[in-house]
């Protein structure tokens, strides 16, 4: 779905379905720390709605890409030698 989310469905019987997955963060200092795990049980017939509407939340709240953490810059300090 997308770089930061992830979903498996496991279809039961009697036309039930398990959906499990992760969301993680792609702009946290620490991604792998920053996961939100979910699940929900729906019924299989309603699954072409759930897809659709989680591709929706994924357009709605893109993916954003890891930004580059640099270093903090300090003024450089002039020193003479005596």
């Amino acid at each position: 779905m997308g770089d930061g989310l992830e979903a498996e469905i496991k279809f039961k019987n009697a036309g039930q379905a398990d959906v499990l997955g992760r969301a993680r963060s792609q702009i946290s200092l620490v991604p792998d720390q920053s996961i939100l795990s979910f699940s929900f049980e729906t019924d299989q017939s309603f699954l072409a709605q759930t897809v659709r509407q989680l591709k929706g939340a994924v357009a709605q709240f893109p993916v954003r890409k890891a930004k580059s953490w640099a270093q903090p810059r300090f003024a450089d300090s002039h020193v003479d030698s005596c």
